[in-house]
């Protein structure tokens, strides 16, 4: 088993598709890539944000970076940090998660608002979806592969619901109670 470090507390971690490498941020602010092919991995420092990161993916490819901050900003970049990454700013709330959908043709954020937002990664114009309030305690968000289904997870609550066209929110059983 590898052993990858940071000098402060790591808050966020990110495995590639094809589990060759792993990103890692901490308190410190750093964003910095293991290549686990290593013995002795050794940290190779990616990107420094003034922000507190909060959410880390890899695209389906690995090629791209999706990095989610605190102060509300997500940055999409190359995965091995060349190149100046592209950022989206959500307005009036914290992002809490970011996630590609497994194709890598859309991103979808969660704020501390309890909004949810679809983006297409090359036109951070606007969203292309912004869908109705799911909740303020989202712990996960996915989207499917295709983008057409967003599942959202809070606490013992996981809702899913189609996303073209608007579907309603549909709760899942709890898994704690029998059916």
């Amino acid at each position: 088993l590898n052993e990858c470090k940071h000098d402060e507390r790591v808050n966020a971690v990110a495995l590639s598709p094809d589990g060759r490498r792993l990103i890692t941020s901490s308190w410190d602010r750093k964003v910095q890539v293991f290549d686990l092919t290593q013995p002795r991995p050794k940290p190779h420092e990616l990107a420094a944000f003034a922000g507190e990161v909060v959410s880390l993916a890899y695209s389906a490819d690995g090629q791209q970076l999706l990095v989610a901050l605190r102060d509300g900003r997500a940055v999409l970049g190359k995965s091995d940090g060349t190149g100046k990454g592209m950022a989206m700013r959500w307005q009036g709330a914290s992002l809490t998660l970011a996630a590609f959908s497994s194709a890598g043709g859309q991103v979808v954020t969660a704020a501390t608002d309890g909004r949810l937002r679809i983006w297409e990664p090359g036109d951070w114009a606007g969203p292309l979806e912004s869908p109705s309030e799911s909740s303020k305690e989202n712990r996960t968000v996915r989207l499917s592969p295709a983008g057409s289904y967003l599942l959202t997870i809070a606490k013992y609550q996981a809702k899913i619901r189609r996303t073209e066209p608007y579907g309603a929110w549909v709760s899942l059983p709890d898994p704690r109670r029998p059916v």
